[in-house]
């Protein structure tokens, strides 16, 4: 039922003296297939964190991740990832930017170092799709063949975003893609990867420090928050999932849509939840409203003994 399942993970961090650093404490989240799910938090508040667990790139202290059912273990192909910096090839033009992950995945070494017929045969086969997947992007045809240095920061990133979907990922996971954009080109590229969810049926898992971003792009939108109490009214220690919120406007959403109502109240949630630092939210005014939101179990419960093998 779920594509995404985080069931009581927690991450923490060594630090001097032998003292550890708890970040996440006890998330739990469900994610279906076709989601956009938008993912919001204050600096330090461990959205980096949570979202470099689904990529594959760090390993929880305990609790489990799941995608597809199946444990994260590590990067894989049903991950892609946009980040903030375009990550692209300086010497490769565009078509072969975007054509490079097929031809990596489909060819081996001793094929690409001898230069065999079936290395040209994928070379070539990759090099078609990129270049049918440039006007899918928003480029030209003739734009397959100039270099990203002759590319302005939004055209740059049309193509970061093209080498991770010609690899038909399941899950989409942008970071701040979009945070170096300058306000007008920030909107384009919202329409433009709007567009391909719908088109390719994926799931997104969108980092982002604009609040008002989020909530004109997402279907759903995650806070992490470190600034709460628990039934007792304790501080607590790490972060924990403050607002798990459905955006119920169905997309496209017009531009108009951020003088509504509900944008309008969204962000105000987000703002007393997820962004206040001058104070603590209990645990009883969490929203987690969402359908899907997960119980959190007891705010105060002993954390479970590591689960993967060689986690701090």
């Amino acid at each position: 039922m779920y594509l995404i399942e985080y069931k009581n993970l927690y991450k923490r961090f060594a630090a001097s003296g032998g003292v550890s650093h708890l970040v996440l404490n006890r998330i739990n989240l469900r994610i279906k297939q076709g989601e956009f799910v938008t993912l919001v938090g204050g600096s330090g508040s461990g959205k980096t964190t949570l979202f470099n667990h689904l990529l594959g790139t760090m390993r929880q202290s305990s609790g489990e991740l799941l995608v597809g059912g199946k444990p994260v273990e590590g990067v894989a192909p049903d991950r892609g990832i946009v980040p903030q910096r375009y990550a692209l090839f300086p010497n490769m033009n565009v078509r072969d930017n975007i054509a490079f992950g097929i031809l990596l995945s489909e060819t081996t070494i001793p094929q690409r170092l001898s230069c065999m017929p079936s290395y040209w045969r994928t070379r070539r086969k990759a090099r078609e799709q990129a270049q049918a997947m440039l006007s899918q992007l928003g480029l030209e045809p003739a734009d397959g063949d100039r270099f990203p240095h002759e590319f302005s920061g939004g055209m740059r990133q049309r193509v970061a975003i093209g080498t991770s979907v010609i690899m038909k990922p399941k899950i989409l996971m942008m970071d701040e893609p979009f945070g170096a954009l300058d306000p007008e080109t920030g909107k384009l590229m919202q329409k433009l990867i709007l567009r391909i969810w719908k088109e390719q049926n994926l799931t997104i898992i969108f980092v982002t420090h604009r609040m008002e971003e989020a909530v004109y792009l997402g279907t759903r939108i995650i806070g992490l928050s470190k600034y709460w109490t628990d039934e007792q009214g304790q501080p607590g220690e790490g972060s924990r999932i403050v607002l798990d919120r459905e955006i119920p406007e169905p997309h496209p959403r017009p531009d108009s849509f951020e003088e509504t109502e509900a944008f309008s109240n969204t962000c105000s949630s987000i703002r007393r939840l997820v962004l206040d630092t001058t104070r603590r939210v209990p645990v009883e005014l969490f929203d987690r409203s969402h359908p899907d939101a997960a119980p959190i179990g007891p705010m105060h419960g002993a954390e479970a003994a590591p689960t993967t093998a060689g986690a701090v």
